[in-house]
């Protein structure tokens, strides 16, 4: 066959039937066209990349059995596809995990029971499952030892309520009323030494200034500093790019209260990111809902 300039192809008499058939995979019939003629599309070259078809592959063949060789403007084609193909993949997951270290995850992975569920990593703390169960799954994770949680299930946060003095003054009697027995008050000389010992004041000016700090610091937010989330996520994916530290205001794990770090985001996958903590030595996986404040330092 000859490879001509225009991207066609000219099959040539008697071409041998595994040679023409070699064709086919990655080209297509012109729609007004001779019968001894295909054309190299980008198409048709694309859909042999789909199916596992190396370009060099496609090169090779070419080359070698074409009567005039591959013209440069047709070796150009080929490169332009195969450089593009695969910039962007698609694919369907139904759930992610995610876990606090590397070593939690290879563990999981390398659990028989759970090795179907895993799909791709995309960090070493991130990945993507196939389950069409979640519910089960947590069921399975918590039945072999560990406790995850599920992010998509939110019941309320549990807070213990707090108790004013008139309600411990209270004293509740069981029995009918006329079976009560009346309660003694405490005696004067006790209250007045408890009195004596415990500066109230003074607790209840610390009191005060705790809960004026505290509230001083939640409103204490540079000028600089980014607070939509869409945004906050946009200045990470910068920073990844970039190459620069931010300074951000989070809330870690199990209640720990809010507190400002330098770190260097390295992934962002939806509503999660994986930052390095330079103070810590250490990377972590956190939610972006949990994210106050960023800025650039």
């Amino acid at each position: 066959f000859i490879v001509q300039a225009n991207s066609e192809i000219f099959l040539t008499p008697y071409l041998a039937p595994s040679l023409r058939y070699t064709l086919t995979l990655f080209t297509e019939i012109p729609k007004a066209g001779a019968s001894n003629v295909v054309l190299l599309s980008k198409e048709a070259v694309r859909k042999a990349l789909d199916k596992g078809l190396g370009i060099d592959e496609i090169m090779d063949f070419l080359q070698k059995y074409s009567r005039t060789g591959v013209p440069q403007n047709v070796e150009y084609l080929l490169r332009e596809v195969a450089g593009k193909h695969g910039h962007i993949h698609i694919g369907s997951v139904s759930m992610y995990l995610t876990t606090d270290t590397p070593l939690v995850m290879k563990e999981l992975q390398a659990r028989r029971e759970f090795q179907p569920f895993f799909v791709r990593n995309l960090t070493e703390t991130i990945a993507l499952l196939s389950a069409e169960d979640g519910a089960k799954l947590l069921r399975d994770l918590r039945k072999a030892g560990y406790l995850p949680v599920s992010d998509d299930y939110d019941s309320g946060k549990l807070t213990i309520p707090e108790v004013s003095a008139e309600a411990l003054s209270v004293s509740i009697a069981i029995g009918s009323p006329t079976d009560r027995t009346p309660v003694a008050p405490p005696s004067r000389q006790k209250t007045a030494r408890i009195d004596d010992l415990v500066d109230w004041k003074n607790i209840a000016k610390e009191d005060v200034e705790s809960k004026a700090s505290e509230l001083e610091a939640s409103q204490d937010v540079p000028k600089d500093a980014i607070q939509n989330l869409e945004n906050i996520r946009f200045a990470m994916l910068d920073s990844i790019k970039k190459k620069y530290m931010l300074e951000m205001l989070y809330t870690p794990k199990n209640g720990v209260s809010s507190q400002v770090v330098q770190a260097e985001p390295r992934h962002v996958m939806g509503g999660f990111a994986m930052i390095y903590l330079p103070s810590e030595k250490s990377a972590k996986t956190i939610n972006l809902n949990t994210v106050k404040w960023v800025r650039r330092v």
